[in-house]
């Protein structure tokens, strides 16, 4: 009799359960990475934590995703690249397991915490974090999340690159091709420019420069540029990384007097007069090549891992059900 008693109280808490079960709502599934599902009920919350970070910045509100771009509303953008993320995130999660990293171990979080106290001290302390992660609209769980996949990423990066090394004859190659980053100072030039949207009458002010007319007078007459042409089209002295790309090209290339031809940019057409050009020596080999060692090895391990990622993402089977996005 006991037995019987204690058989049907099973019976009875089984269908009871089951009963519980059937009315609770189903999480569907809306991706699978190597048969481990991602629950919508995680990527929903994903995606409104998204929403509410971009939300904190200028002109996005609700309407804004609605918005479309190229075809899509950008509220369906945004979901896409929460779902590529989150499938990103899986396979990092399983290659970890794989290579002995365990996220959940005491030595991964009392990292992960220490690096975030560092964050947060770095803000000024506590309070002035959790302030700015409220003007930014994300949650300390949510940002604790992002660091939590960056440092995953990291110990994933130092294991699998770990092999990676660097020969003396790549480093010297790199010094010998870079030398303009190794300078004692960097190089400098004094120049003017006179520029012109309309190009005959670019190249017809170009002729009257190439002739001898005085350039500074030229630019004051011709220059379109509101902010130098009272001052002759006076550049100052600059270095390489001072000036758009296309007006530091010319003006290195040229020596004091030179004139260039027509430099075509987006603002219009340019013509650069150079007065002074101070190239400074470059370092010893010897003084910079641990710091080019240490470059070019994280180069190196970046690109490794770059295509470790990319033979983890073809070889894993992926499922996406965007029907339950």
């Amino acid at each position: 009799m006991r037995k019987k008693i204690i058989l049907l109280l099973m019976v009875f808490v089984m269908v009871v359960g089951t009963a519980a079960c059937s009315n609770q709502p189903q999480d569907k599934v809306v991706a699978t990475v190597n048969g481990e599902d991602i629950k919508k009920s995680d990527f929903d919350k994903t995606v409104e934590n998204y929403k509410k970070s971009y939300e904190a910045q200028p002109n996005v509100d609700e309407k804004y995703w609605e918005t479309e771009s190229q075809g899509k509303k950008m509220i369906d953008i945004l979901k896409e690249n929460v779902l590529d993320e989150m499938i990103y995130e899986t396979i990092l999660n399983q290659q970890a397991k794989k290579n002995d990293i365990n996220v959940s171990s005491k030595e991964f979080q009392d990292e992960l915490k220490s690096h975030i106290d560092s964050v947060k001290t770095a803000f000024g302390g506590d309070e002035k974090f959790k302030e700015y992660l409220k003007s930014q609209n994300v949650s300390e769980e949510f940002y604790t999340n992002l660091m939590k996949v960056q440092l995953l990423q990291y110990k994933l990066w130092e294991k699998a690159t770990a092999d990676v090394k660097v020969t003396d004859e790549e480093v010297r190659q790199y010094f010998n091709q870079h030398q303009t980053d190794y300078k004692t100072q960097p190089d400098t030039v004094k120049a003017a420019h006179i520029l012109i949207k309309d190009k005959a009458k670019a190249d017809e002010v170009l002729n009257k420069a190439k002739a001898g007319e005085d350039f500074a007078a030229l630019a004051k007459q011709y220059s379109e540029d509101e902010a130098t042409k009272d001052d002759g089209g006076n550049l100052g002295e600059f270095t390489y990384y001072e000036q758009p790309e296309e007006i530091s090209i010319a003006a290195f290339a040229l020596e004091p007097g030179d004139i260039s031809s027509l430099i075509k940019a987006s603002d219009g057409y340019h013509i650069i007069k150079v007065f002074d050009k101070k190239i400074n020596p470059v370092k010893p080999f010897d003084e910079v090549k641990d710091e080019i060692n240490s470059m070019v090895l994280s180069n190196k391990r970046d690109e490794k891992f770059s295509q470790l990622v990319d033979e983890w993402k073809t070889g894993a089977e992926i499922k996406k059900y965007p029907e339950n996005m």
